[in-house]
């Protein structure tokens, strides 16, 4: 809306909602006075109360934003002052006492709430050096010999559970893209709606919301086909460390909960690891695993809840959805026997592996780590080096990629085939490394 008298452009921004109420988001004025004709403007503004409420509310904030902020430093020797760490660090995982290794039950003690840091520090250097099966053997088997009941076994924020969690997401990364990311893609293009729950159906005025109900078990019920096939078909391209890890953990929760009231308990050790802390964390939140660059919608995001709901009850060997508050799933009980069925085959196959047919070296290789993972995408602006130029200061918008082999770039993100490669990085180098996001 633009006032001729006052010469001033307001501007209004709501954030759309199909079923309800249009949300106010805030609303900017710009003085035209101040500008000149004829002149482009590169600035930021920011979102102020609507005229209504400045007289109401005059203290009130549209909000604020806090930032945790870390400096680290760090000091890189030459390689041989590592030397007695090294080897000290490899003979740790070989103490196989049933009380545990006593140097990491001595970090999980002193551990910060930062636990993350510390598993993902200690899975990147066993992988280094070719003996993560044996950190993880070591962490999980002390888990494992100090849970007397099955039902809370990994269940909580151990350095075992954290370290298995980063082993998957450093090894696996790629192996989930393969699997999951075209079900996702679809669900975020789509958009269709997908609701369960009649009582909220009623409150966003669907006046159908039986119809509404029945068209999205369906919906839902092909989703979960469509994720749970590709997943299930996938045995074949799943990382053979990945796979040696998970028959790891079977064997040694087998050992420990024997007996047939206990025969599922090996299946749920190895879901909850790979279901219940990679797969459905992933359907969750897309962005978080680089599924997606962008968070989902009020409406793609209930989907995603919904899918992840079923695929944790198969995971958990649940056929029927009866948990407290969970009346909205009852619709979905038709798809879960065979659903938990397809689990236990899957997971059968996954630890069917020999582990002297996969050396670690060649389990990280076929993870994709090694041959091509891609460490941070984005734009970024080049200079133009070329003669042509002039020796001016040209600045060109490119699409940059940096994986573990090569940095690269291109005009856009699809002619990434044809990019141009500045830097290639030996292939036969472990590079594990934390990359923060650096392309806006």
């Amino acid at each position: 809306m633009v006032t001729r008298q006052h010469k001033t452009l307001k501007v209004t921004i709501y954030n759309w909602d199909k079923f309800t109420h249009n949300h106010f988001m805030g609303q900017i004025e710009i003085d035209l006075s101040e500008l000149q004709m004829d002149q482009r403007y590169k600035t930021w503004y920011r979102l102020q109360h609507s005229d209504h409420l400045k007289g109401k509310d005059k203290k009130k904030e549209l909000g604020s934003l806090r930032l945790k902020v870390q400096c680290h430093e760090e000091r890189i020797l030459d390689t041989q002052f590592y030397t007695p760490f090294v080897e000290f660090m490899l003979n740790v995982v070989d103490d196989k006492r049933p009380e545990g290794c006593a140097v990491l039950t001595a970090l999980e003690e002193v551990m910060t709430m930062d636990r993350n840091s510390v598993a993902h520090a200690l899975v990147r250097f066993y992988l280094a050096h070719g003996s993560v099966l044996p950190l993880l053997d070591v962490l999980t088997l002390r888990e494992i010999n100090s849970t007397s009941k099955p039902a809370t076994l990994f269940r909580g924020n151990s350095l075992a559970s954290k370290s298995f969690d980063q082993f998957m997401k450093i090894v696996a990364l790629p192996y989930l893209h393969a699997t999951i990311a075209p079900v996702i893609d679809a669900i975020y293009t789509e958009k269709k709606l997908c609701e369960l729950d009649t009582e909220q159906l009623r409150q966003s005025n669907k006046s159908s919301a039986g119809k509404v109900v029945e068209s999205s078990v369906a919906l839902l019920g092909e989703y979960t086909k469509l994720m749970m096939d590709s997943v299930f078909s996938s045995v074949d391209q799943c990382p053979g460390l990945l796979r040696m890890a998970l028959r790891q953990l079977w064997a040694r929760v087998a050992e420990r909960f024997t007996g047939a009231e206990h025969a599922n308990v090996p299946y749920l050790a190895v879901s909850g690891f790979l279901f219940l802390r990679f797969f459905v964390p992933a359907v969750l939140s897309p962005k978080l695993f680089a599924l997606r660059e962008e968070h989902p919608d009020q409406r793609t995001e209930r989907t995603l809840k919904l899918l992840a709901k079923v695929m944790q009850n198969a995971s958990n060997l649940q056929e029927e959805d009866g948990g407290k508050g969970a009346v909205s799933m009852h619709p979905m009980n038709c798809v879960m026997p065979e659903s938990v069925a397809r689990v236990k085959t899957f997971i059968q196959s996954l630890v069917q592996i020999d582990q002297k047919e996969v050396s670690a070296e060649r389990g990280v290789k076929d993870g994709g780590y090694i041959h091509h993972l891609i460490l941070c995408k984005g734009f970024l602006w080049k200079r133009n080096t070329s003669t042509a130029s002039g020796g001016s200061l040209q600045y060109r918008k490119r699409y940059f990629e940096l994986s573990n082999i090569a940095l690269t770039y291109s005009q856009n993100e699809k002619q990434v085939g044809v990019s141009y490669q500045w830097l290639t990085i030996y292939k036969n180098c472990l590079i594990f490394v934390k990359c923060r996001a650096f392309c806006h």
